[in-house]
């Protein structure tokens, strides 16, 4: 069977979604007997979820699939697929390492795989007739992103296994505290505001600041620093003559199943027609061509790759806004950990 009829093979086969809860169970306290046994899990799924995500890249709308930069995300792919294809069967310790290591130098090699799809995008924006706000990417980005944070996690989890650290079982905390997130975010937030404006708004949490759940910390960081860079960055445009900032407040409840959390600002709000286009890939106020990894805005795709952390494991992003005072965003975590990752099949 040729490595095409393999592709197509696993592309027709459906994926095994996971709970955050399984992730913890299978990796608390793990033996080389349970890494073999989570080896063996990948090596079965990771192929589909590869297979599934070349067959979709072929299938992208507005010549985004043909973009160069595309060309490498795909090119990428078929590699990681081959090297899963063609590893030995997981049975013994011995293979688990080898089998490890592989997974290794899949992660390292996709690294570039973000820079490729804002590349991809910006390529587009470029050789096509229509107008940016005309080309609609969300439906397909989201799944390839959704895709792509399963296989991460997926990945990230097993190695991260390999490790014992205290307080995580692999990239899960076992007391993952918003409040703590919120202000590690705050401070990284703060550093990149006041890079660009000399000063930066002060973070208010309020609420329940003592609880803690089992979460994946990198997500919920990830969400609050690009809500909190997006109100940073409202708030001191929008103030800009003003002799003191007015803070932005992250709120913390907990409910019977969620953690609601909601971050408010009062840096003018968003006009109506603006607010769908806050969820679209190729809607950015900056200035592409200068952006650099300590730019406070980017590609336009940071608040969208947000509420799909949120998502992946049944929470949500929810944005509101009243033009001329300021934007609310509320996220909400599901807590227990008993829902199947939301994939895009």
């Amino acid at each position: 069977m040729t490595l095409k009829d393999r592709i197509l093979f696993y592309a027709f086969r459906k994926p095994v979604p996971v709970t955050l809860r399984e992730l913890y169970q299978f990796g608390d306290n793990p033996s080389p007997k349970t890494l073999t046994l989570i080896a063996q899990f990948l090596q079965k799924e990771l192929p589909v979820r590869f297979a599934q995500r070349l067959r979709d890249l072929k299938r992208l709308p507005f010549g985004l699939a043909e973009t160069p930069s595309m060309q490498e995300v795909r090119k990428c792919y078929v590699t990681s697929f081959k090297a899963l294809d063609e590893h030995p069967a997981v049975i013994t310790e011995e293979d688990e390492h080898s089998f490890s290591q592989m997974i290794a130098h899949i992660k390292g090699n996709h690294k570039q795989i973000q820079h490729h799809i804002h590349n991809s995008v910006q390529e587009l924006i470029l050789a096509s007739k229509e107008n940016r706000d005309n080309l609609d990417l969300s439906r397909v980005l989201d799944s390839f992103y959704m895709s792509r944070l399963s296989i991460r996690m997926l990945t990230g989890q097993y190695m991260a296994l390999q490790e014992l650290d205290d307080g995580m079982i692999g990239m899960i905390e076992v007391q993952c505290s918003p409040s703590q997130r919120a202000h590690k975010a705050a401070d990284k937030a703060a550093k990149l505001c006041k890079l660009h404006y000399g000063r930066a708004p002060e973070v208010e949490v309020v609420g329940n600041k003592e609880i803690g759940f089992s979460y994946i910390p990198s997500h919920l960081e990830y969400i609050f620093v690009e809500l909190l860079k997006n109100s940073m960055r409202a708030v001191c445009e929008h103030h800009r003559d003003a002799h003191q900032l007015p803070p932005i407040t992250v709120a913390i409840a907990e409910g019977d199943d969620d953690v609601s959390i909601r971050v408010s600002d009062r840096g003018g709000g968003i006009a109506r027609d603006g607010m769908k286009r806050i969820w679209t890939y190729a809607y950015t106020t900056a200035n592409t061509e200068d952006v650099t990894p300590d730019s406070i805005a980017g590609f336009g795709d940071g608040l969208p790759t947000a509420r799909l952390y949120a998502r992946y494991f049944g929470g949500d992003l929810k944005v509101m806004s009243m033009q001329g005072f300021g934007t609310d965003a509320f996220l909400h975590i599901h807590r227990l950990g008993n829902v199947d990752e939301q994939l895009p099949y």
